[in-house]
């Protein structure tokens, strides 16, 4: 089974450390945005110019559009049977989004769930990486187009862009103080060609851009992060 941007983004956000993954949050919204960017790399999907915004052109199945990936049909089948714009998708999507990969990740033995009380009083579900080092070839990809001037294929351009939208491009490689100011200036610069379409293509391109501004829209101070989204934020 190959692993999809979404399941990357969960494994670099947890790191070696056990995690909390919130059902609707940054990460949620960017983890079904990567579903849709998947769609778009396959082909399954058609995104027109605009559908980034709320009442833009509707996302579509392309006439041959088909994902053998269980949790990639599911979102393919909304997108086919509802019309809505990318952004849209995205925000209707979160949810359901992120607990797929959570499970995706559970059934491959990658993550695994704990119950802890914070302050020995309040109980909190934890995510723990099983494998940490499953990441590290994908964490060291990330490090070296940040910070040594890599150039990366279109999957990790588009990695690389979905992680800068809620400015954590830098987090998941562990980078000094020094290193982060890099990290984020590279990675904006990154998600600025992925989403004008030069790094990833067009259609990855277009999702990327529809998840900043899903992002933007329900969590404004994410738009004026350092490194954060690439682009102008919306109005909203």
């Amino acid at each position: 089974m190959a692993a999809l941007l979404a399941e990357d983004l969960v494994l670099l956000r947890l790191g070696a450390a056990p995690g909390r993954l919130p059902r609707y949050s940054a990460l949620s919204l960017v983890a079904v945005g990567a579903l849709i960017t998947d769609l778009a790399f396959i082909g399954a999907i058609d995104l027109p110019d605009g559908s980034h915004e709320l009442g833009g052109p509707p996302a579509t199945a392309t006439a041959t559009g088909h994902a053998a990936d269980p949790l990639l049909a599911e979102v393919l089948a909304v997108i086919a049977a509802e019309p809505r714009s990318a952004r849209e998708h995205v925000l209707e999507l979160a949810r359901r989004g992120l607990q797929g990969t959570i499970d995706r990740l559970v059934a491959r033995g990658l993550i695994r769930q704990e119950h802890r009380r914070r302050l020995g009083l309040f109980p909190a579900t934890l995510w723990v990486p099983v494998h940490p080092q499953f990441a590290d070839s994908t964490r060291q990809a990330v490090a070296n187009v940040l910070l040594k001037n890599t150039a990366p294929d279109p999957r990790l351009a588009a990695l690389v862009a979905l992680l800068d939208v809620t400015n954590d491009a830098h987090q998941v490689i562990d980078a000094t103080k020094l290193a982060s100011k890099v990290a984020n200036r590279v990675a904006n610069d990154i998600s600025i060609r992925v989403t004008e379409g030069e790094l990833a293509g067009v259609e990855a391109g277009r999702a990327i851009r529809a998840t900043q501004y899903a992002v933007w829209s329900v969590m404004p101070s994410r738009s004026g992060a350092a490194g954060g989204g690439g682009g102008e934020a919306p109005a909203f």
